[in-house]
């Protein structure tokens, strides 16, 4: 696959405006739409995540605060040595808590995947079976950190997570047909590419560079009619008749015609 600047044919995304719609329409596609390299999209898919699970590890340390853990001897100790010890001990366990939810969860959204890949590979099928055992997985996992000792905790949060699975592949799913319609669209209007010659599949940095030439298209179109608007608000200006000058101002600087057509210079 070859990006724009490594094809001389293809006419730069920039330079494409409202007056090159025209030329464009007779062109299948769009010219090679700039992708990421595959690094740069899993750093980018790996600091989404931390970023995701770092706020559920927040709203849980504020949900669910670390237990206090008192000093040992505490009755002989005083009292503002204790208070004092508590203090430091609260906030180490919340930056504990937080770091450890962060990395556990973040692991888990990793399991998921990980286990959505293996069972689409191993039943040759991609569906929402997948995406809900994926969930059971990380919801699993997550519930043996968070309440070892409680089983029915853990089965609670096992099957929320079958649920998550389950609904977030049908919104998945649900999103990809409204942007591969959207898509679609923008082919037709934009580049009026025919129906059979689209594309099948749903590619999110084409379709932003759809959106882009849409948006160009959009601006260049306001600005015409506001120019267009401009151009008619200032009226032609009042003359001594057909071919005259403009009628001379008074002393107080008024210009203006009496009611028989003339100049009225005399003051009011």
């Amino acid at each position: 696959m070859s990006n724009w600047g490594e094809d001389a044919t293809a006419p730069a995304i920039d330079a494409v405006g409202p007056d090159t719609f025209s030329d464009q329409r007779s062109k299948p596609s769009l010219p090679e739409h700039t992708r990421p390299s595959w690094g740069a999209m899993q750093w980018m898919k790996f600091s989404n995540t931390v970023v995701s699970s770092a706020t559920i590890a927040l709203f849980r340390a504020l949900a669910v605060p670390p237990p206090p853990v008192a000093p040992p001897n505490a009755e002989t100790l005083p009292p503002w040595y204790v208070e004092e010890f508590l203090r430091k001990q609260k906030l180490q366990g919340y930056g504990k808590q937080y770091g450890r939810d962060t990395l556990v969860l973040t692991g888990a959204a990793y399991l998921m995947e990980g286990v959505e890949g293996l069972l689409k590979l191993a039943r040759g099928k991609d569906d929402w079976l997948n995406r809900t055992l994926g969930g059971v997985a990380a919801a699993g996992a997550v519930s043996h950190v968070w309440f070892p000792a409680r089983p029915h905790a853990r089965f609670g949060l096992t099957s929320t997570g079958a649920v998550v699975g389950f609904v977030s592949y049908g919104a998945e799913q649900s999103s990809r047909v409204i942007l591969l319609d959207q898509q679609h669209k923008l082919e037709t209007e934009i580049m009026g590419i025919p129906e059979e010659k689209q594309r099948t599949e749903l590619d999110p940095w084409y379709l932003r560079e759809l959106l882009k030439l849409k948006q160009k298209q959009m601006v260049n179109e306001l600005d015409m009619k506001r120019n267009q608007q401009l151009g008619n608000v200032n009226p032609p200006a009042a003359t001594n008749g057909p071919g005259g000058t403009p009628p001379a101002a008074d002393a107080w600087g008024n210009r203006g015609f009496a009611a028989n057509g003339t100049a009225s210079g005399a003051p009011p």
